[in-house]
């Protein structure tokens, strides 16, 4: 069982860079530590922020958002809106991955209850009345 919490604890920890528009301050920094989630926050050259984060407390899409607020605001090229787009993905493929049910009744419930029920053989066409206004159309007619 130590290998599933490992691996749980693996896909909630991030370390990502994040490129801004301009170089965030010291002041910033320490504010970044505080929010709730992140473990640690440090210039990354000129106009980058390395982070790291827990994904279960915290997300990119927060992240960014709280230093927009701020004035740090994130670099308008492609390359980086695609890239922190992707981050913003990733952390919510993460956090579904970790709220999943998993184990082998989980996966039995998903299998028989998805299956649809079994239609009586006189029900099987659902807009059985589609039919029914045609046939009464066609038998009428000489």
């Amino acid at each position: 069982m130590g290998g599933v919490g490992a691996a749980m604890v693996e896909i909630a920890l991030r370390s990502r860079v994040l490129r801004a528009a301009t170089p965030a301050e010291g002041s910033v920094l320490q504010g970044l530590r505080q929010v709730p989630g992140v473990e640690a926050a440090e210039n990354a050259g000129s106009c980058g922020i390395h982070l790291q984060y827990d994904v279960r407390r915290t997300g990119m899409s927060t992240l960014l958002a709280w230093l927009a607020v701020r004035g740090v605001h994130a670099d308008r090229g492609w390359r980086t809106r695609l890239r922190h787009g992707w981050m913003v993905y990733m952390d919510a493929v993460a956090r579904e991955a970790l709220a999943a049910d998993v184990g082998w009744e989980s996966s039995l419930r998903e299998l028989y209850g998805g299956r649809a029920p079994a239609r009586e053989p006189a029900r099987s066409d659902e807009h059985a009345h589609h039919w029914r206004r045609y046939l009464a159309r066609t038998e009428s007619q000489p």
